[in-house]
């Protein structure tokens, strides 16, 4: 269900405060699904055009969703995502009145967010086809973390993380296998490996959900971590745009550990654990080296030059460029791993389409 116009998106607010504005969904919903046309004809000439639009295409998505949870297939799953909304938006407000009309069907599911489903998605399989039931215990940075809505979102911290753990079929625990830190704060001043220190044990996997900031990871936290080398003492990390695809990825890695370590054949799980790191140094390499240090100079490379950053009509050199500007940060990365025992050979970077928002990473490991 994504935002029907970013203009839109940023006026939401101010719609959804006038709670005529909720009775005039409502009734947009109900002449659309009755094919009502005097009643729609109506209505958008009571209320501006821009916003009978946008009315009409997010009740478009609810009934279109509707339609296709009520005929799934006994062995279908069908999830529906939310991106991009905030706490208060109209489009917040069909989520909620989709997610009542389907609460009774049998394998569908809404989760905030919508770019991490599919790595979720995969974690859910493999739970479901291996009986797993990882556990997880979330631990927030500051006391009343939890309740806060970040940019973008229109659940809570807590919502959101309790939801996509329920996803992928896990449950809380005070001792749970998998501990999810969330980060919130770029000024916390405790430390990353003092926090590591205090929360994990021996057999436990640590993850970090970087949602300090939006399309990208925090510098000095990823700085920190790769200064002390603690690779390994976290085993997943993401700070992937907006707070849920990081919060969900984190959780989809969790999930995909808990699983290898149960994994008794040696070469089986040393397989595993090559192309499980192979990942976490993915999520470095876009999250931290990319989003946080090197975009800002392509992009700037790229006006200077005359060329649109979302719309690239030279991707080539483009690629030329990202990759030349990346090597000095991939290589220092790359040898990091050496240090704590994982051997990655190389790193290719290139866009995977003609907009300079993320890249693509591709490591070499044999």
């Amino acid at each position: 269900m994504p935002q029907v116009s970013p203009v839109l998106y940023q006026q939401d607010t101010i719609y959804v405060q006038n709670s005529a504005n909720i009775g005039y969904y409502n009734q947009i919903k109900k002449a659309i699904s009755e094919n009502d046309t005097k009643t729609l004809k109506r209505l958008k000439a009571n209320i501006p055009s821009y916003l009978f639009n946008y009315m009409a295409v997010i009740a478009l998505e609810v009934i279109i969703n509707e339609q296709i949870a009520s005929n799934l297939k006994p062995n279908v799953t069908f999830t529906i995502g939310l991106d991009d909304t905030t706490m208060k938006s109209m489009l917040k407000y069909s989520y909620d009145d989709l997610k009542t009309i389907i609460k009774n069907y049998k394998n569908v599911y809404m989760l905030h967010g919508a770019d991490e489903i599919s790595m979720m998605t995969v974690a859910k399989i493999l739970n479901e086809e291996n009986g797993l039931k990882p556990s997880y215990k979330i631990v927030y940075e500051e006391s009343g973390d939890e309740n806060s809505y970040l940019p973008f979102e229109g659940g809570t911290v807590k919502e959101i993380t309790e939801e996509k753990i329920g996803y992928i079929g896990g449950v809380m625990s005070q001792d749970a296998k998998n501990i999810i830190y969330i980060h919130m704060h770029k000024n916390y001043k405790t430390g990353i490996k003092n926090v590591v220190s205090k929360y994990k044990i021996s057999g436990q996997n640590f993850g970090v959900a970087d949602v300090a900031k939006t399309n990208g990871g925090d510098k000095d936290l990823v700085d920190e971590i790769l200064k002390d080398k603690l690779i390994k003492l976290i085993d997943a990390y993401s700070g992937w745009n907006t707070p849920s695809n990081s919060i969900g990825t984190v959780v989809a890695e969790l999930s995909v550990k808990s699983y290898i370590d149960t994994t008794k054949d040696k070469k089986d799980f040393e397989d595993m654990q090559k192309y499980y790191y192979a990942f976490t140094f993915i999520r470095y390499a876009d999250d931290y080296i990319y989003q946080s240090i090197v975009r800002d100079a392509m992009q700037n490379w790229a006006k200077s030059n005359g060329f649109n950053p979302d719309n690239l009509t030279n991707k080539s050199e483009a690629d030329e460029v990202l990759r030349e500007k990346m090597k000095p940060y991939l290589d220092m990365l790359i040898s990091i791993y050496d240090d704590c025992g994982i051997k990655i050979k190389g790193a290719d970077v290139e866009y995977p389409w003609n907009r300079m928002f993320e890249i693509k990473v591709a490591p070499i490991l044999d």
